[in-house]
């Protein structure tokens, strides 16, 4: 069983990999590079924040667990953030629409850790979802504030495709 979600999780990194091309056709590519690197070591150190420090979650010792643990916070995750943040910043759609879909990326991130969980690669020690929620909305915010900040810098530059 845990080599059956070790492949699924590996698929879904691969697809979301895959639909960067997607980002790069609708965001400038020092903005993508930025917010992917930014992203992830923003869910990498919160990660181990909770995980070790506070001791809310503890991971199994397997290498299956370990990269089921890892692969999604290195890659699935920092692109469901830059979508959510093109969502965000996006004029096309209506803001109610916005946050139905930004809802709906923050409810599937939170149900990967939910699955991550369910397959015994962590044990929740003093975990429950709403602090994946909370720990989702607080790197996204800050995530838009660095982006907002750096695009904003970039334009005062000339930075050429914004």
């Amino acid at each position: 069983m845990l080599t059956v979600y070790f492949l699924i999780s590996l698929f879904v990194c691969i697809v979301c990999l895959a639909s960067l091309g997607l980002l790069r056709k609708r965001m400038q590519p020092l903005l993508l590079l930025h917010g992917y690197f930014a992203g992830t070591a923003l869910m990498q150190q919160s990660f181990t924040v909770i995980s070790l420090n506070l001791h809310y979650v503890r991971p199994a010792l397997t290498w299956q667990s370990f990269w089921s643990v890892k692969l999604p916070g290195l890659f699935c995750m920092p692109v469901l953030l830059l979508w959510a943040l093109l969502l965000l910043l996006s004029d096309k759609y209506h803001p109610g629409g916005k946050i139905a879909l930004v809802a709906a990326v923050l409810l599937l991130m939170t149900s990967v850790d939910v699955g991550i969980n369910k397959a015994g690669f962590i044990e929740a020690l003093h975990w429950n979802v709403l602090y994946s929620l909370i720990r989702y909305v607080m790197i996204l915010l800050v995530l838009w504030g660095y982006l907002t900040l750096l695009r904003s810098r970039m334009r005062k530059e000339g930075v050429a495709g914004l």
